[in-house]
């Protein structure tokens, strides 16, 4: 009959059909809050030279006559210990096919450093604060996965820009702190990196999951006098925690 013959060609059309791109995990559409924290800290302690060369003296002394005492100092030295950066972030992904995705967002990071310049009698503790937002883009495979847990990995780009740095100076005579001031740090330049993770997500209900992701990350030179963990140890490794929400 003319309806036994139009459910036979909706069938055999069903045959050829592609398959709807959809992960066991959710739907194409997820987004996940993180926060994340480098694993060390770094410091060093040299010959400042370089680094006076770079920054001026007076614009980390609130005296003539201090400046003076400082540049006349014999054995300077210079020794900088830089904090583990706090990353929080919101990203969206999403998913191409069951295997490819694609995701951004936005992210805040907090670098704070502490800086120690000139001798055993005359030297500055500086302390740096430095806030950043960034712009990051990757590329994520998914390597395995069932409707419990899934493995992927993750490869991409981030430019940051600082938007705000301060750093509070003290001006050390003998031990004794003879002034205070706080300055403001400007960053002119834009921070650029590549990072690459891997990923594994434990679902905790049908559009719920939290996750951890180990990774490594590469920061360029930005060119500028500013001091940071970014310029120190520019191969950094991070772990990041966070939520995932999944989206039909």
């Amino acid at each position: 009959s003319n309806i036994k013959s139009v459910e036979e060609t909706a069938n055999a059309n069903d045959d050829y059909a592609l398959p709807e791109i959809k992960s066991v995990n959710g739907g194409r559409f997820s987004a996940r809050v993180y926060a994340s924290g480098l694993s060390a800290t770094s410091s060093s302690t040299g010959h400042p030279s370089a680094y006076l060369a770079n920054a001026p003296l007076q614009n980390y002394s609130t005296t003539t006559g201090l400046q003076q005492i400082m540049t006349q100092q014999q054995n300077h030295y210079s020794k900088e210990e830089h904090h583990q950066p706090i990353t929080t972030g919101v990203m969206v992904r999403y998913n191409l096919s069951q295997r490819f995705a694609v995701e951004t967002g936005l992210n805040y990071s907090y670098l704070s450093s502490d800086i120690s310049e000139g001798s055993d009698a005359y030297n500055t503790q500086r302390h740096q604060h430095l806030h950043y937002l960034g712009l990051p883009v990757n590329g994520v495979v998914t390597v395995w996965e069932n409707r419990r847990f899934q493995v992927y990995g993750t490869a991409g780009a981030m430019i940051q820009k600082c938007v705000s740095g301060n750093a509070d100076v003290e001006y050390v005579v003998n031990g004794k702190v003879q002034s205070k001031e706080r300055e403001d740090v400007d960053v002119k330049n834009i921070q650029a990196s590549l990072n690459a993770a891997i990923g594994a997500q434990v679902k905790l209900g049908h559009k719920v999951g939290i996750y951890v992701e180990p990774g490594i990350g590469y920061y360029f030179d930005d060119n500028t006098n500013v001091r940071t963990i970014y310029k120190e140890h520019p191969v950094t490794f991070n772990l990041n925690v966070g939520l995932r929400l999944n989206f039909e």
